[in-house]
């Protein structure tokens, strides 16, 4: 988990568990663990699993409100800290706008919403 954290550490707070593995050798160091190839792929595999479970929660605005309301700093700071997937995780974040009221939006919602086209 101290490895997830650091390449992910913004989002593994939302994310607790057990990874059991059969690959791992029992006596490894930590600085062999640390430049496992098997450990690497348990990483990434975790980073992908998780990205879709946000992305089926966020599909029930209620769920997602819930969820954003609890995790909306740490999908934030995923953003800064996860380069190769800031796009998955950008279509997470939800912005107040003056045309949905209290409710947030996603910034692909946002875009949808009609444009004032009123008089300057």
């Amino acid at each position: 988990m101290d490895k997830l954290r650091g390449a992910y550490a913004g989002m593994a707070v939302v994310v607790k568990g057990v990874v059991d593995s059969e690959d791992l050798p029992l006596n490894l160091s930590r600085e062999n663990l640390q430049q496992n190839k098997i450990l690497k792929l348990i990483q990434k595999n975790l980073v992908k699993k998780c990205l879709e479970l946000f992305k089926e929660i966020s599909e029930n605005e209620e769920d997602f409100k819930t969820f954003y309301e609890a995790f909306a700093k740490m999908i934030k700071l995923g953003i800064h800290e996860d380069a190769k997937n800031r796009k998955k995780v950008a279509e997470l974040l939800r912005y107040n706008s003056t045309k949905s009221g209290d409710d947030l939006v996603s910034l692909a919602a946002r875009l949808r919403l009609p444009r004032h086209t009123g008089d300057r």
